[in-house]
């Protein structure tokens, strides 16, 4: 008894991390894996739009407060969670 429940505790958390490691970004509409990065054409698509411009980022990790801050001094705020660890931002023009 004692073994079965310990491999299916084992079960569990290997399930548990395996889809916290994903980078599955799960919409509502759709799920898909963007791809690593952020090409030259898509900066200067948002730079040229003058006025705030909302996208989906996705970060390596969980920003703390202090990174998150961070972000704001360099115009990206985040705004509302997306799993996995994906956020509506705002990049802050001006």
């Amino acid at each position: 008894m004692k073994k079965e429940s310990f491999l299916a505790i084992l079960f569990f958390l290997a399930n548990v991390s395996t889809l916290s490691a994903s980078n599955e970004i799960l919409l509502k509409s759709r799920h898909f894996t963007p791809a690593k990065g952020i090409s030259d054409t898509v900066k200067a698509k948002i730079e040229a739009i003058p006025q705030r411009t909302h996208v989906i980022i996705q970060l390596e990790k969980i920003p703390t407060i202090k990174e998150r801050k961070e972000l704001e001094t360099k115009r990206i705020k985040l705004l509302s969670y997306i799993p996995n660890k994906a956020w509506l931002a705002a990049d802050l023009k001006g």
